[in-house]
């Protein structure tokens, strides 16, 4: 079990972030997965199956204004997408296939998913005690 959390925790390690302009790491992935983190201690997430819903933009939201209370809120599309390339997440659609093309549009978004899905190796680490 050591291995494989340790390999959970170097993938978590190794998000790929995109530089700020003048220098600093976008955070758009982490808060999200901060976001589904809090979903799951709510006690709503039972399955390995995230609705993307506006509670869930809401909680990204307020993690971003604790991390950057300075600049606008996040947009949660993009990491809800980019996340999917860390092979830590998968958005899918109503006929559980993989949502794989960029959705900028949130509403356009929750129309379109069914659910979003962590890495089922990630998903039962983080329901550890």
């Amino acid at each position: 079990m050591l291995n494989s959390n340790n390999s959970i925790l170097d993938r978590l390690l190794q998000i790929r972030r995109g530089v700020k302009p003048g220098g600093g790491w976008y955070n758009h992935k982490p808060l999200l997965l901060l976001a589904l983190i809090d979903r799951m201690e709510e006690g709503v997430i039972e399955e390995n199956a995230f609705p993307v819903d506006e509670r869930l933009n809401e909680l990204f939201r307020q993690r971003w204004q604790w991390l950057e209370p300075d600049s606008n809120a996040g947009n949660i599309t993009r990491p809800l997408h980019h996340l999917s390339k860390d092979r830590l997440w998968c958005l899918v659609d109503h006929n559980d296939q993989e949502i794989t093309d960029f959705i900028g549009s949130f509403n356009t978004l929750r129309d379109r998913v069914a659910y979003g899905q962590l890495d089922p190796e990630l998903f039962a680490y983080l329901q550890e005690p």
